[in-house]
C-alpha cells in the first residue's frame, strides 16, 4: 500500500513494518473483520500520526510490553518472562525460552524421516549471537532483530514480535541452511505442571504424557502437532503455536520444536536453501479452551487477505457464522451435485455443545450429510438458522441449497 495513505478513521492505528524476508507490511489496530466475511478501511492521503506513542519499554535487554516484562541474556534468549494477567513467571528456574539446539541427525533407517531415540543425547546449545536491535517500535508492534550464527554453514534472521493486543509473541524467521544430518530445534522451558500435553490433529487434538515412566511413553519422544501444542494447569496454561513445523518434544514442562531435519536421502539436496516461517508463545491466563489457543492458532497459519477497493465497497458479513465458541468452520465449498454450497464444521474442544448455524445467503434447505455428500437428511430451516448438536470432536457436513 503506498506510503502517502493513512486510515480516514483517526480511531484505526496504522503501524508499518517490515519483515526479515523484506516483506513491507501494513499493519492496522481496532479493524474488526468477520469471520469469512470482510470489511472496509477507508483510506485518505496523509502521513501516519506520530503522536500515537508506544505502549512499550526497551531498556537494554529488559522489555516491558502491555502483557509482559522481560529480560534476554547474552545469547538472545529469554530467561526471564512474567504474564501480567496471572503473575506467573513462564520461564522454569535456571531455564530459557526460544534457545536453539543443534545435534548430528543419522537415524538407522528412513534418512529423511526417522528421528530415533537417542537424538535427544546428541543435541547441544547452538546459536552465536551476532547482533541484535529494535527494527520496529509504534503503537502496535515492537520488533527485536536478532542474527544468529548456527554453524559454518547456516544462519537465521529472527524478528521477535511483541503485540500491543494480545500476549502472543511471534518469532518470524528467516533461516539460511547449508548443513547435512543435522537437526535443529527450538527449546522452551516453562515453569508448567501438567501430566499431559495437548497436539493439535485433524479435527481435535490428542492428549500424550509429559513424563517418560513407561515404555510407550519413552517412545514418544517427538509426536505430532499440526498447529498448535498446548501445556495447561487448571487455571493457566502456555501454547506453542506454528505455522508449517509439525514434530515437537514435551518432556516436563520442556517443549522443543523441531525446525529442521536434513537428511539427504532420497532428496540429495536435504534441506539446503532459505527457509521463511513462524511460530509462537501464547501465555493464557486461563485453562485451555478453543478461543484461547486453537483460535489463535488458525489466525497465526491463515491470516487475513487485502485488496484495494472501490470508493463505494462496502464491509460484508461471512456466508455463514457459529454461535458457539469450540465449534469451527472448517471449509465453504461448491457441492459435489453442482447445486448449493457445503459447510464442514467439527467441534474443536473436546466437549459436546448445541450450536446454532446462521447463513447469511438466501437458501431453501439445508441438510446434514456425510463426507462425501451421501444420505441427506433434512434439518429444520427457521430465520436462516439450523440448530444441531456436536459431539466431542464430531464433524458435520451441511449441505445447503
Amino acid at each position: 500500500m503506498p506510503e502517502k495513505l493513512v486510515p480516514a478513521d483517526d480511531a484505526v492505528a496504522l503501524q508499518r513494518v517490515e519483515t526479515p524476508d523484506g516483506v513491507r507490511r501494513l499493519i492496522l489496530g481496532g479493524v474488526t473483520v468477520p469471520g469469512l466475511g470482510g470489511a472496509v478501511v477507508p483510506m485518505k492521503k496523509g502521513t501516519a500520526r506520530t503522536d500515537a506513542g508506544s505502549p512499550f519499554i526497551v531498556d537494554g535487554d529488559s522489555i516491558e510490553t502491555p502483557h509482559a516484562r522481560l529480560r534476554f541474556d547474552g545469547g538472545g534468549r529469554i530467561v526471564p518472562l512474567v504474564d501480567k494477567a496471572s503473575g506467573r513467571e513462564i520461564v522454569r528456574h535456571g531455564g530459557a525460552l526460544n534457545a536453539f539446539l543443534l545435534g548430528e541427525g543419522v537415524p538407522e533407517a528412513w534418512d529423511n524421516w526417522d528421528i530415533d531415540a537417542d537424538q535427544q543425547r546428541k543435541m547441544r546449545p547452538a546459536g552465536e549471537l551476532v547482533g541484535r536491535s529494535v527494527v520496529a517500535d509504534g503503537p502496535l508492534q515492537l520488533r527485536i532483530r536478532s542474527e544468529y550464527r548456527l554453524s559454518a554453514k547456516s544462519s537465521l534472521t529472527q524478528d521477535i514480535v511483541f503485540h500491543a493486543s494480545t500476549p502472543q509473541i511471534d518469532f518470524e524467521n528467516v533461516l539460511e541452511w547449508g548443513d547435512i544430518h543435522t537437526l535443529l530445534k527450538t527449546a522452551f522451558q516453562l515453569a508448567v505442571l501438567a501430566d499431559s500435553a495437548r497436539h493439535e490433529i485433524q479435527f481435535g487434538h490428542v492428549e500424550r504424557p509429559t513424563h517418560r515412566n513407561r515404555p510407550q511413553d519413552r517412545a514418544r519422544f517427538e509426536v505430532s502437532a499440526h498447529k498448535w501444542t498446548d501445556l495447561s494447569e487448571n487455571g493457566f496454561g502456555v501454547a506453542l503455536l506454528n505455522d508449517s513445523k509439525y514434530g515437537i518434544g514435551v518432556v516436563g514442562g520442556d517443549l522443543s520444536l523441531t525446525l529442521v531435519k536434513s537428511g539427504t536421502h532420497p532428496d540429495g539436496r536435504g534441506d539446503a536453501g532459505r527457509h521463511v516461517f513462524a511460530y509462537s508463545l501464547l501465555p493464557h491466563a486461563c485453562p485451555f479452551s478453543v478461543e484461547s489457543v486453537v483460535r489463535p492458532a488458525y489466525e497465526l497459519n491463515v491470516p487475513p487477505k487485502w485488496c484495494r477497493a472501490g470508493s463505494g465497497a462496502s464491509g460484508f458479513a461471512g456466508i455463514v457464522s457459529v454461535d458457539a465458541p469450540n465449534v469451527i468452520v472448517e471449509a465453504v465449498k461448491r457441492a459435489e451435485s453442482g447445486t448449493g454450497f457445503v459447510v464442514r464444521l467439527y467441534e474443536a474442544g473436546k466437549t459436546g455443545t448445541t450450536a446454532t448455524v446462521r447463513l447469511s445467503t438466501p437458501v431453501e434447505s439445508v441438510s446434514e450429510t456425510n463426507l462425501l455428500e451421501e444420505n441427506p437428511k433434512r434439518l429444520k430451516l427457521k430465520d436462516a438458522a439450523v440448530s444441531v448438536y456436536m459431539r466431542p470432536f464430531e464433524i458435520k457436513t451441511l449441505m445447503c441449497e
